[in-house]
């Protein structure tokens, strides 16, 4: 089985947000897919964006009981990594060794922490490899969540 993966708080948007049905497809079928083969994982970081960008940028967005209730239901089904005071330290010199925003380098910092080598993402390059952590935009053609090997 491939290795584990890190889904970013965009993913988990798209999934809640219906202006861009090719866009919410894929992110129902990548989140499908991981959570079935048990190879996903979110943070409490993509949690609490999710419900910050859920909430303040969806158009008619989900009442507070709605977000609450995906959030937990997230949290039942997926694997959430803690933000620790170490991912916190490791951040703060992942941003500054590599020029990325703190929120950026806090996800790379959590991967790290906990031995995922893969964040699942259109926000990176597809592709890239920053401090160990290589990305893959779920968006980008071709992309198979099944067959998505470290």
């Amino acid at each position: 089985m491939a290795g584990r993966v890190l889904v970013d708080t965009n993913v988990l948007v798209y999934f809640a947000d219906e202006r861009d049905l090719i866009k919410r497809e894929r992110a129902e079928h990548v989140l499908t897919a991981f959570e079935a083969s048990g190879r996903g994982f979110l943070s409490q970081q993509v949690l609490s964006e999710f419900a910050r960008v859920a909430s303040e940028s969806i158009p008619d967005p989900p009442s507070a009981a709605e977000l609450t209730q995906v959030v937990l239901d997230f949290s039942r089904t997926w694997p959430i990594l803690a933000i620790t005071p170490d991912i916190v330290a490791d951040a703060l010199g992942i941003a500054e060794r590599t020029g990325r925003s703190f929120w950026d380098a806090q996800l790379i910092a959590t991967a790290r922490a906990n031995g995922i080598g893969l964040i699942v993402s259109e926000d990176f390059e597809d592709g890239a490899v920053c401090e160990g952590v290589r990305f893959a935009d779920p968006f980008a053609p071709g992309f198979e969540a099944s067959v998505l090997s470290l």
